[in-house]
């Protein structure tokens, strides 16, 4: 069973997986076109079983337009895959730190189309899952 991070948006989905241990994201790809059908398949083939999902917030906080379509669309998601528990993480910013990271890899820009995405959807899991190691160390548990 797999924590799943997604960075919902409308030309791609990108995707990435929590390794065994709940220590680090990995990229999982991602889904172009917002295929649903090809999104509920790939994640059942990840035996998804928590998802994380990036959140667009606007500059100032606040939840706009974006926010709750990718709410309405992260609940499809869920529903399709039997009720998975679904946190949400604030994504302000993932997809210029996705392109830095990659630049710093040696990526030039014009290869990072669909890179991106899962880029972003391992920054996305990557900070829920450090929130965790800090809740887990702040109750006492090594």
């Amino acid at each position: 069973m797999s924590v799943i991070g997604l960075d919902i948006g409308r030309a791609r989905i990108g995707l990435a997986v929590a390794d065994g241990l709940g220590l680090t994201a990995q990229p999982a790809g991602m889904v172009s076109g917002r295929d649903f059908p090809a999104l509920v398949a790939r994640l059942q083939q990840l035996d998804a079983h928590h998802l994380v999902v990036g959140l667009p917030r606007l500059l100032s906080g606040e939840e706009g337009e974006q926010a709750a379509a990718t709410r309405a669309y992260a609940d499809r998601i869920c529903d399709a895959l039997g009720g998975v528990p679904v946190d949400y993480i604030d994504e302000r910013l993932t997809s210029a730190a996705a392109h830095r990271v990659l630049h710093e890899a040696g990526l030039k820009s014009r290869d990072h189309k669909g890179k991106v995405d899962t880029m972003a959807a391992c920054l996305i899991l990557q900070s829920w899952l450090d929130g965790q190691k800090y809740h887990t160390q702040e109750k006492g548990t090594p």
